[in-house]
């Protein structure tokens, strides 16, 4: 019997290019309409990681169409507001979460590519906690930046460095940073060649993971 730490947060993850006949049925009934603009998407990672979306909120929500709606920035939500989650795709992986107040989550698979960002994404602070472990510290960071920017639902809507958070001080990371005089919690833990970052208005010890496998949503 699988037993999890009962204060962790658990990040749900499915492999985007293994979806079974199952998952597809699902994320088709359930979404009809939004299923129909999965088909006509014509990049192939962008088209796995939209059906991934939508299985995970079909499966975990037990959610259709009707119940969803969409804030000014695209971010879906649910209607009733009882529940709130968030999804993330890179890579492979397609990663979910969801809680009773307001979630974001971010993976990001580390490459060498990325390093590209460094320069314009980033504060001088946290070029400085970057450069004491570029490639690593630079998707910690990142992913960081982007679950907060999920979490309050709006992405990216000026240059990332001009976020006025502190994400790091004195080289260190924050794990606890301030927005609208509340207290975001960051969580940031590695998987496989990915590093996953949650912020959440709750505490949580750590992330816990749930592996999908195919057989899993039948």
């Amino acid at each position: 019997m699988m037993r999890f730490n009962k204060n962790n947060l658990l990040v749900h993850i499915l492999d985007i290019n293994n979806i079974s006949d199952d998952e597809y049925r699902l994320a088709k009934k359930n979404f009809p309409h939004l299923y129909n603009e999965y088909e006509n998407i014509k990049n192939d990672n962008v088209k796995k990681s939209k059906l991934a979306s939508l299985v995970h909120i079909a499966y975990h929500l037990k959610s259709k169409e009707e119940d969803l709606v969409f804030n000014e920035y695209n971010k879906p939500m649910l209607k009733s507001n009882d529940k709130y989650f968030n999804i993330s795709n890179d890579g492979e992986y397609s990663v979910y979460v969801d809680d009773n107040k307001l979630i974001g989550i971010d993976i990001q698979k580390i490459k060498n590519d990325n390093l590209d960002i460094k320069n314009y994404a980033f504060t001088k602070d946290e070029i400085q906690y970057i450069n004491r472990n570029e490639l690593e510290n630079l998707h910690i960071l990142w992913t960081r930046k982007e679950a907060f920017v999920k979490m309050i639902g709006t992405g990216f809507l000026t240059n990332p460095s001009d976020i006025n958070i502190e994400f790091c001080k004195n080289d260190e990371l924050n794990n606890i940073v301030k927005y609208n005089d509340k207290n975001c919690y960051m969580l940031t833990k590695k998987f496989d060649n990915c590093y996953i970052s949650v912020c959440t208005l709750n505490l949580y010890d750590d992330i816990e993971y749930i592996i999908y496998r195919r057989n899993n949503y039948v």
